[in-house]
């Protein structure tokens, strides 16, 4: 049989072969042996001389068990050529069996031909595809000792561990095969599956994940937007009263002390003097949200009275830019800094489109030095506020701390991240505090996600700004069974915390990829679990404030998580997945979801690190190998099962039917009415307003996706109707030749050439009028550029001459001088 040609590469001397010749000509025997023919002459291929597909063993392994052998070393050369040259023989290996061996001879067949031993039942074989190399040698070390298949691509194997997953990865997936990853995972890891799911689980089941998860909108989608640049707009009317309390008690308690003093006659430059039209303003928005959030407004239909009053454009203006003031403007103070109007794009300060306005219009030049003068507030009074305007914005203030979840999220500033929808490791992530910065990126950019930034995060290490990272195990979607290891580390931000600078990353995003090439950069920039449990215990004053309070919060988190992405999860008993869920920690000690991460990377920056990241993969292994049996090892850290759905649908002896005995009787009303005394009610209260929302919003989507259907339709019919009329406009003008052809060659066949000498004189005619009109024009035109090159000589004429005016007068009083 003839042998496969091989290639030769002048720049770096590797030779290829063609694997589909080498089956072609490749023959296996009954006892599995490969009879391959030898190579030509004057041709040397390593991978024809293998002793893989010669069927022989090397003189190192010939003698020798895979007991007796020592262990394999975890590190080797990837990119080498000797690695390139053994992932080629075992592609050819495995292209040889797939067409000569059954399914289940084909581990049989790979053991004797890539590992040279003879299966004795318990030998495993595992494909591995990343850069977590402490699950590789976990697996290596495991007893009995795992084989590893070196090509990742590979179809024979128990175990397979790559960083992400494609649809062809489960296409080949046989029964009894492990794979690392859940078809359809995306729901969970990616910013804009994560954010659709928990909306979905909060509207249909009973769980708040506002409680949890920062707002977050999807900017693809018109209906979220809107959204969107209403709840930018609620957090400013939230600031301004905020900021207004604060300077107002604040000049209460100056005047005080300056009566205190008996310094009535001297004159307070710092007073605080606030816009009072702009506080009824936000003490109006205040009141809408509340209607909003409450679950009995609009309860029953009969009780609206009509439409609210809702704020105009302007209004909204005028108190998004006086949110953006700051305490030493409000004061009189100067603070040393130039104040810029925040408006890019065709958007206005509040985020509405500016008619007749360019798309990509530059900054606006620079404001007033006064505020008042500013045109967002024309014929505002500014002054001291009645008294009953204070109060009712304290009664506001108070009723929304009651009734919002998320109030502890909202600081000073009113900041968001603006994320891309598929992205990891920080890239693409800024923040900002301008609603017209936000959605002129938003339109520029495709595929974004704007979250609210969470501007009062627990801060340790010098002011530093820190997120936890937590490995999660999810071995089964449905019936849910979740594992979640014990120890955690801390990423942390590489610069102090700085709301001020929002354009430095190091500052506000703790993502190593950001953060490792920084100044300050020191012991990996992570901490242990132990270090932050000193710091809880130093502030809070109890020893187990994390088993106790945070460990039981980051559980229900985890859980009710996974739990909004399970319906759209594809469930396969042999696949599990790790998942690292980022959480920040507010300054009240509350913890918030941030993302969730596919394959999260685990680099063993430090030695408690690489300690810990060994004694996790060597227990995931474990779990994943025992099953139901595993069992804790009496040492920590470990992995724990936080939930598991199957033993919780078992019954329980306490649920169990009630004995006939006493199901003889039956009850009375009276003791059915006791029994429902101590029913508990599950679920919030159901809001026909929250209700009809919601259907608002599936109808304007609908509405949406229809009517770009529709355009898309009528834009192809009136694509195709123009491009009949201009194939009917072709076919008209080619006839209308023909028929002219036709008419002329008719009249010279008959004789008729009175009639065709009048029809080309007729055309002549015609022609030649054509062509008079034409030198008429043109005689025009070379008038017209006549008469305006003359014009502009004349000017610059007498522009040269008053340059020569203005020469002489500068020379004659230079003279003078």
């Amino acid at each position: 049989a003839p042998v496969t040609q091989r290639r030769r590469n002048g720049r770096n001397g590797q030779c290829t072969c063609h694997g589909s010749r080498l089956i072609a000509t490749a023959m296996i025997s009954g006892e599995g042996t490969l009879l391959a023919p030898p190579p030509e002459r004057g041709v040397k291929s390593p991978i024809c001389n293998s002793f893989i597909l010669k069927g022989e063993r090397p003189a190192s392994h010939r003698g020798v068990r895979r007991e007796e052998s020592p262990s394999q070393s975890p590190a080797r050369p990837r990119t080498s050529k000797a690695s390139a040259v053994r992932r080629e023989e075992l592609k050819c290996l495995e292209m040889v069996l797939q067409r000569s061996c059954r399914k289940e001879d084909r581990v049989s067949a790979y053991l004797r031909r890539a590992h040279h031993l003879e299966p004795a039942g318990q030998e495993r074989i595992f494909c591995f595809d990343g850069p977590d190399e402490h699950i590789r040698r976990a697996l290596l070390a495991s007893d009995p000792p795992w084989l590893e298949n070196q090509m990742a691509t590979s179809q024979i194997f128990h175990l397979k561990w790559t960083v992400s997953d494609c649809e062809d990865d489960y296409r080949y997936l046989q029964e009894g095969m492990l794979f690392n990853h859940f078809q359809r995972n995306r729901e969970l890891t990616t910013k804009v599956g994560l954010t659709n799911n928990l909306r979905r689980f909060s509207c249909e089941g009973p769980v708040d994940v506002d409680r949890f998860f920062p707002r977050s909108y999807d900017m693809s989608s018109a209906s979220e937007v809107q959204d969107f640049v209403l709840d930018f707009r609620r957090c400013a009317a939230l600031g301004v009263l905020r900021q207004h309390l604060r300077l107002a008690n604040w000049a209460e308690e100056r005047r005080r002390l300056m009566e205190h003093l008996n310094m009535d006659g001297v004159v307070d430059g710092s007073c605080y003097i606030c816009n009072v039209n702009v506080l009824r303003m936000a003490v109006k928005a205040m009141i809408h949200w509340l209607e909003d959030l409450d679950g009995t407004f609009f309860e029953d239909e009969d009780q609206c009275q009509g439409p609210r009053p809702h704020l105009f454009t302007q209004e909204w203006d005028a108190l998004v830019c006086y949110s953006e003031l700051t305490d030493a403007e409000l004061c009189g103070e100067d603070d040393g800094e130039e104040r810029k109007r925040k408006q890019r794009g065709s958007y206005s300060a509040s985020g509405s489109v500016i008619p007749g306005s360019a798309a990509g219009s530059p900054w606006r030049s620079a404001r007033a030095e006064n505020h008042q003068r500013w045109p967002e507030f024309e014929q505002h009074h500014w002054g001291e506020p009645p008294v009953s305007l204070r109060q009712h914005a304290e009664e506001t203030l108070k009723l929304l701390e009651a009734r919002w979840p998320q109030i502890s999220a909202q600081g000073p500033m009113n900041v968001w991240v603006v994320k891309p929808g598929s992205s990891s490791k920080g890239s693409g992530v800024l923040c900002m505090d301008s609603l017209p910065e936000v959605l002129h990126h938003c339109k520029t950019t495709s595929n974004r996600i704007v979250q609210k930034y969470i501007e009062r995060p627990l801060l340790l290490f010098s002011g530093r700004k820190f997120d936890l990272r937590q490995w999660v195990m999810v071995r089964s979607f449905r019936p849910l069974k979740v594992y979640m290891f014990s120890s955690c580390y801390l990423r942390l931000c590489n610069e102090p915390y700085d709301l001020g600078d929002l354009e430095n990353r190091q500052r506000h995003i703790s993502n190593w990829s950001v953060n490792r090439r920084g100044k300050h950069v020191a012991d990996g920039a992570v901490a242990s679990l132990d270090e932050f449990q000193e710091v809880l215990e130093m502030m809070t004053g109890q020893r187990g404030y994390w088993e106790e309070e945070l460990i039981p919060q980051l559980k229900t988190c985890i859980v009710q998580t996974l739990q909004a992405v399970q319906p759209n999860i594809i469930q396969r008993c042999e696949s599990f997945e790790v998942y690292g869920f980022d959480f920040l920690i507010g300054e009240d000690l509350k913890p918030w979801l941030l993302e969730v991460n596919l394959s999260p990377a685990c680099e063993s920056r430090t030695a408690w690190m690489s300690e810990m990241l060994e004694r996790m993969a060597s227990r995931l292994v474990e779990l994943l190998l025992q099953g139901d049996a595993f069992a804790s090892d009496g040492q920590a850290p470990d992995w724990h099962l936080i939930c598991d759905e199957h033993d919780a649908a078992a019954p329980s002896p306490a649920m169990s039917p009630v004995a006939p005995a006493q199901s003889e009787e039956a009850p009375n009303l009276d003791t059915w009415g006791q029994r429902a005394l101590t029913l508990t009610v599950l679920g919030k209260s159901v809001s026909r307003r929250f209700l009809r929302r919601l259907d608002q919003i599936w109808r304007r989507n609908a509405a949406q996706q229809t009517l770009a259907a529709h355009w898309r339709g009528w834009a192809l019919r009136q694509r195709l109707r123009r491009e009949k009329w201009r194939m009917a406009g072709v076919v008209f003008h080619r006839c209308r030749q023909r028929a002219w052809q036709n008419l002329l060659r008719l009249a010279l066949f008959q004789q008729r050439r009175g009639p065709a000498a009048k029809l080309i004189s007729t055309v002549t005619r015609c022609f030649l009028c054509r062509r008079e009109l034409q030198e008429v024009r043109r005689r025009k035109d070379a008038l017209r550029i006549q008469s305006s090159w003359r014009g502009h000589r004349g000017r610059r004429r007498a522009a040269a001459a008053r340059c020569g005016r203005a020469a002489a007068r500068l020379q004659r009083w230079w003279r003078s001088a």
